[in-house]
Parts: structure tokens; sequence; C-alpha cells
């Protein structure tokens, strides 16, 4: 079943209309029609059209947040994992990242190395890239929904921070103050909910989970971060950047994730300021 056309069509700047906002959220809510076959391990070049979404957004543009029903301004940007560049594709090799229909999320999502049971883990390899635009300045709760077969193996990813624009992140535990995290630094993130269950978490630091929130961000700017694969098995469907109250206390505000689903996904367009128009 081919894309609604308000999904795949170069939206204009500024938010999208309510049948625009409509359309994508069916698009990420209901499950795929079909269900497309993990690429075979021999090769890392396959096209684009045999291998991708068709919502993969490329380095020219970034992925941009959707407004709410209220028309009230986004502050929350959530991305498929799986929109990956071709490029990118190429990068990664036949072994590392498959492209997976998930009946359990709705849509495809990457899993890292399927076939390998092992419980060793990897030392980070090729990246894939993310770029999004911030909605509104302030600071950002990074966040991943992921599933992994236990709690505590085969549980994590390596991301890293790029630093664009002069931004940087850190971490943070409940009840404890932030503390930054060098930009361009892979850092391990889990997920400790096991049983391959999805959930909205992606943490840092062992046993002592910590969040990862970024220093202010700017309206209208773009931001990169990347994620390359650790524990084989490890599934990956979204990650969300959701603009949160930072203190000295635990930032509780930035803990509530359990609402990033129903967050309207974010759309891939060109910057404004690069043709005046998306």
């Amino acid at each position: 079943m081919a894309p609604p056309a308000s999904w795949t069509r170069r939206p204009r700047c500024g938010l999208l209309t309510t049948a625009a906002v409509a359309a994508v959220a069916v698009l990420v809510g209901a499950p795929a029609a079909t269900v497309a076959a993990p690429p075979p391990r021999s090769t890392g070049s396959l096209t684009t059209a045999s291998r991708l979404l068709p919502w993969s957004c490329p380095s020219t543009k970034s992925w941009h947040a959707v407004g709410g029903d209220s028309y009230a301004p986004p502050t929350t940007v959530r991305l498929p994992a799986a929109a990956v560049t071709d490029k990118d594709w190429k990068g990664l090799g036949g072994d590392s990242w498959w492209r997976v229909n998930s009946p359990g999320v709705g849509y495809d999502v990457l899993q890292f190395t399927p076939l390998n049971y092992a419980k060793s883990t990897n030392q980070p390899g090729a990246a894939i890239t993310y770029r999004f635009t911030a909605p509104a300045s302030g600071r950002y709760r990074w966040a991943m929904k992921a599933a992994a077969p236990h709690p505590t193996d085969w549980n994590d990813v390596f991301v890293r921070w790029v630093g664009t624009a002069g931004s940087s992140w850190g971490r943070q535990k409940r009840g404890g103050s932030w503390s930054s995290l060098p930009s361009g630094v892979w850092q391990k993130i889990y997920t400790n909910v096991g049983k391959g269950e999805w959930a909205w978490g992606g943490y840092n630091k062992d046993h002592d989970a910590h969040m990862l929130i970024t220093s202010d961000l700017t309206t209208g700017t773009v931001y990169e971060f990347q994620m390359t694969g650790r524990s084989h098995q490890i599934q990956v469907a979204a990650f969300a950047l959701m603009r949160c109250e930072v203190d000295a206390y635990g930032s509780s505000g930035c803990g509530d994730v359990k609402g990033l689903d129903a967050t309207p996904a974010a759309v891939c367009k060109r910057e404004c300021s690069q043709s005046g128009g998306a």
C-alpha cells in the first residue's frame, strides 16, 4: 500500500494541516499491509526501493515536528529509526542492521544482527545519522523506543551527539543534577525491559539509569545524533526529542515518556531558509 500523498509530498513551512496530520498518524499508527523481508546478509548495497521505507530522510533535509489538534506549537520531534538513507545503508554492510516488520509497533523497525545470538558485544561501527530541527528553544530529553530479549543482555546500542550548532548533551538521574557528556563520543544506551516488549526509554550508565538531556537548543536549528550497533538482537523503532524543564533535582518532567506514541510523527523536509519553502 502506497503511503498517503501528504506524507511524501514536500509540506510547506510551518505546521501541517489537520488533514496532513491525520494522514501521518494513519501511516505510522496502522499495521503495514505487507511484511517487508529483511535484506540478505550477503550484501549491504541494495537499492533504496528494495530496502528502505518510502519516507527516509536524506542529508539535505531534516525531521520536523508536527503540531497537535490544538495548533499549539509542537515541542516534541518523533522520528522513525528505520528511515535510513541509501548512502548510510551501503556503509553499514549486510551483516549489521536489518529492516524488519514489527506487528507490535505497526511499522518497520531496525534490528541489529538478528541471526547472531552470541552474548558478546561489538565495538562502534558504521554510523547511522539522524537530523532534526528543534521546534522550540529549550532543552530536550532524548529517548529511544526499543525492544530487547533480556533486560540486561542483548539490550543496548551506541549513540553519540554530533555537537552541531555548538550544542551538547548530558545525563541526569532522578534526584540528581545534570552533567555534560562529550560530543562525538559513543555512549552505551540501553533499554531494561526485556522479553521483547517495546518501551520508550534509552538510558546511560549501568545499574544507575541516567536520562539523556541536551543543552539549550535553538528554534529552527538543525541538530544531529548518530547510532551504531552494540548488542545482537536489539530492535529500535523510533527516537524522540522532547522539550522539558531541567532542574538540579532530577528533572522529573523529563522522565515522563509514556505519551510519546501519541505524539504526531515528524515529517522530513528542507529548511525554509534553504529555498523559501519546503
